[in-house]
């Protein structure tokens, strides 16, 4: 089933990163870092890349192509910033490949979405698909965190950062994967496919979460005082409407479960959601359902 699956991780030098040494994992290619002095020997993961190429802005460079050269530039250029200590060198953006069409797809979806989503402006992308033995086809869309213009790293792309919504944050990775389910949807229409992604756990209703900024968390730290707001009174009542819906469609939660764990060949957990912690929870009537398998230990559901 085609997913609308996504991830992003930031990749700084406050945490140890280098975006040679990631540019090198994710192509499995060994890699000469300048900056540090080291080669990141990762060649031997080369069976499980199916693909990979980088691709450049309108009018950048063509040594740039060049994946040792083109990562090292980018090391470079944070040399140069006023926070080079703590610099954010890099993104790994993950995205799942639909598993009803085959390589050549793969190849050719990942690179027209990179093209959409970064390169249109201004960001280049090193794009890595991986086929791993557990079935799950994948793309790294590995980018730096500047735009290119010629052979030069401009500004930071902050443009291409999650956005502000109502005066919420939006994720990243909720950016990137509405996007991606959109692009998905375009381009199997496009090619006639009868196939189609749906948003994840379609029907559940957001809650808002009474930690968060302004009258959300003036409205939490009341209800921690045991008086009633609200905003409290609608999240309890969205949370309740949830439980019932997950009640009557119980797959409403192994897509939450499945969509985000599957990918990375997870044993499934039991997922975070709107009104889950509602529903008892356990939602243990779940492990009934008839797409359940039982692959480890502990007491089968009707045997409790």
């Amino acid at each position: 089933m085609a997913i609308e699956f996504a991830r992003v991780s930031v990749h700084s030098r406050s945490a140890g990163h280098s975006a040679v040494a990631g540019a090198a994992y994710r192509a499995a290619e060994t890699l000469h870092d300048e900056r540090l002095g080291v080669t990141n020997h990762y060649a031997y993961r080369a069976a499980e890349v199916g693909h990979s190429e980088i691709l450049l802005p309108a009018g950048a460079d063509d040594a740039l192509r060049d994946r040792a050269t083109f990562w090292n530039a980018v090391e470079a250029r944070e040399d140069r910033s006023n926070r080079r200590a703590s610099a954010q060198v890099a993104k790994d953006h993950v995205i799942a490949l639909p598993r009803e069409v085959g390589r050549e797809r793969h190849v050719r979806m990942a690179r027209e979405f990179a093209q959409e989503m970064f390169v249109s402006k201004g960001v280049p992308v090193d794009l890595a698909v991986y086929y791993h033995s557990d079935g799950n086809p994948h793309a790294h869309l590995y980018t730096p965190t500047r735009t290119l213009e010629g052979s030069v790293f401009g500004k930071k792309a902050l443009d291409l950062n999650g956005a502000f919504a109502k005066g919420y944050k939006v994720p990243d990775a909720q950016r990137l994967a509405y996007h991606w389910r959109e692009y998905q949807n375009r381009y199997f229409e496009r090619e006639g496919l009868d196939i189609a992604v749906t948003p994840r756990a379609e029907g559940l209703e957001s809650t808002l979460h009474l930690g968060a900024a302004g009258k959300v968390e003036k409205a939490g730290k009341v209800e921690k005082a045991g008086e009633v707001t609200a905003l409290g009174t609608q999240k309890r009542d969205v949370e309740e409407r949830n439980r019932q819906r997950l009640r009557k469609k119980p797959e409403l939660l192994l897509d939450m479960a499945t969509d985000r764990d599957r990918l990375m060949g997870r044993q499934i957990q039991q997922p975070k959601g709107p009104g889950i912690a509602v529903a008892d929870g356990r939602a243990g009537w779940v492990l009934c359902h008839e797409n359940i398998l039982r692959i480890s230990g502990g007491p089968s559901p009707s045997t409790r």
